[in-house]
C-alpha cells in the first residue's frame, strides 16, 4: 500500500512537469509583442510579411497615395500692396498635373510670376484659374504640357511665357488678352495654328485668328492679315522681302519686334483701331519711308522706330505721354517731326542721330515745353533744329 501511495506522487509530478514543459514551448497567442513565424497580425506597427493593412494613414502594399497634397507646396508671394498672391515657384511639389489655385490664405491669386515653372519638364498638364490676370515672362518655359486653356482672366502674357515646350500641340487665348510679348509660343515646335494668307494664328473657339504669332516663311514678300485678328504679336520678325502688308481695321496692338528688320518695307498704314505700338515695333526698318500714326495710338515703345534710317517725318498723335528711351534713335533722314502738348517725357537717347533733324513743331506753349521732362542725351548729334511752339520758337541750344 505504502509503495502504491508512493507511485501515485510520482506520475502526478510527472504529469504536472509535462504539461508545464507543453505550455512553454507550444504555440502562443495572448503575447501581442510575439510574431509566430515571421507574421505578425496584432501589432499595428509591424507588417505582416511585406504588407501592412492596419495602419489608416497607409495605402496598401508599401507606398502611400502619390503626390497627395503637393500643389499645396508651389510658392507664393504676397504683392506689395498686401491684396493678392502671385504664384512665383514649383516649391516642393512634385505634381506632374499642377493645378493653381484661385486663393491662397484668403487672397486672390492674380499672377503667375517670371520663371514660376522654369524648365519643369515634368509639368504635363496645368490648370489656370480665372482669377489670373499676368502670365510672367518665361513663366512655363521649356515644360512638357500638351495642351494650354488660358481663361478669360488673362490680359497680359510675357516674353518667352511658353517657349520650347516642344510637346504643346494647343493653346486656347482668351478675348480679353492685350499684350503678348515676344517669342511667348516661341520653339514650340509642335503648336498647331490656323493659316491665312502667309499667316499663323492662335485664338479660341470663337476666333482662331485672334493672334498673329508668325509666318509661313521670313522670305514672304506680302501679307493680308485676318480681319479678325487683334493682336500682332513679332510675327514679322527679320522678314527682310516684305515689301506689303495690310492691317485691317480692328487691330488693337501692334506687338513687340513685329516688324523688327523688315528692311523692303517702304510704307505702311496703322488703322484708327490700334492703341499700343510695342518696343522695337519698327526696329531697323530702313526701308520705311512713311508711316501714319492715327490718334488712337495713346503709348509708343522703347526703341519703335530704331534706325528707321529713309523716315523722313513723323507726327505723334495727341494721346501719347511719352516718348520712350531710343524712339528714333538713328533716324538719320528725319527732318520733321510734330509733338503733341499731352507728352510729358521724352525718354533717353529719343531722338539721337537724328542728324538730319531741322524743324520740332510742339503744339503747346514754350513754358510746356520747358516742363517735359527730357532724358539724357535726347537730342545728341542731332541738326540744327528749331522748336516751333504756339507763342514762339526756341533753338536747339534753349531746349
Amino acid at each position: 500500500m505504502k509503495k502504491l501511495t508512493i507511485l501515485t506522487l510520482v506520475l502526478l509530478c510527472f504529469a504536472v512537469l509535462l504539461v508545464s514543459c507543453n505550455g512553454g514551448n507550444g504555440p502562443q497567442t495572448d503575447d501581442p509583442t510575439r510574431t509566430t513565424g515571421s507574421s505578425q497580425t496584432n501589432d499595428p506597427t509591424q507588417t505582416t510579411g511585406s504588407s501592412q493593412t492596419n495602419d489608416p494613414t497607409q495605402a496598401p502594399g508599401s507606398s502611400a497615395s502619390p503626390n497627395e497634397e503637393d500643389t499645396s507646396k508651389l510658392e507664393f508671394t504676397l504683392s506689395t500692396d498686401g491684396t493678392s498672391y502671385s504664384v512665383t515657384g514649383i516649391g516642393e511639389c512634385t505634381d506632374t498635373d499642377i493645378v493653381i489655385p484661385a486663393t491662397y490664405k484668403g487672397l486672390t491669386v492674380t499672377e503667375i510670376g517670371e520663371r514660376a515653372f522654369e524648365s519643369c519638364s515634368n509639368i504635363t498638364s496645368i490648370v489656370i484659374p480665372n482669377s489670373v490676370t499676368s502670365i510672367g515672362t518665361r513663366a512655363f518655359w521649356s515644360c512638357s504640357m500638351t495642351s494650354v486653356v488660358i481663361p478669360n482672366s488673362v490680359t497680359t502674357i510675357g516674353n518667352h511665357a511658353f517657349y520650347n515646350c516642344f510637346r504643346l500641340t494647343s493653346i486656347t487665348i482668351p478675348e480679353n488678352v492685350r499684350i503678348i510679348g515676344s517669342s511667348a509660343f516661341g520653339a514650340c515646335w509642335s503648336l498647331q495654328y490656323y493659316a491665312y494668307d502667309n499667316g499663323l494664328y492662335l485664338g479660341n473657339e470663337k476666333n482662331s485668328y485672334l493672334v498673329l504669332v508668325g509666318v509661313s516663311s521670313t522670305s514672304i514678300t506680302s501679307c493680308t492679315i485676318h480681319e479678325e485678328t487683334k493682336i500682332v504679336c513679332d510675327a514679322f520678325q527679320d522678314c527682310t522681302d516684305l515689301t506689303n502688308i495690310t492691317i485691317p481695321n480692328g487691330v488693337q496692338s501692334i506687338g513687340k519686334l513685329a516688324f523688327y528688320r523688315c528692311s523692303s518695307l517702304t510704307n505702311i498704314t496703322i488703322p484708327d483701331s490700334v492703341t499700343s505700338i510695342g518696343d522695337d515695333a519698327f526696329f531697323g526698318c530702313t526701308g520705311l519711308t512713311s508711316i501714319t500714326i492715327p490718334n488712337s495710338v495713346t503709348s509708343i515703345g522703347t526703341s519703335a522706330f530704331y534706325e528707321c534710317t529713309s523716315l523722313t517725318s513723323i507726327v505723334i498723335p495727341d494721346g501719347v505721354t511719352s516718348i520712350g528711351d531710343h524712339t528714333f534713335y538713328g533716324c538719320s533722314n528725319l527732318t520733321d517731326i510734330v509733338i503733341p502738348d499731352s507728352v510729358t517725357s521724352i525718354g533717353n537717347y529719343a531722338f539721337s542721330g537724328c542728324k538730319g533733324l531741322t524743324s520740332i513743331q510742339f503744339d503747346g506753349t514754350k513754358a510746356q515745353w520747358s516742363k517735359i521732362s527730357k532724358g539724357s542725351y535726347w537730342n545728341a548729334n542731332t541738326g540744327s533744329y528749331t522748336v516751333t511752339c504756339t507763342d514762339g520758337t526756341l533753338t536747339k541750344a534753349e531746349s
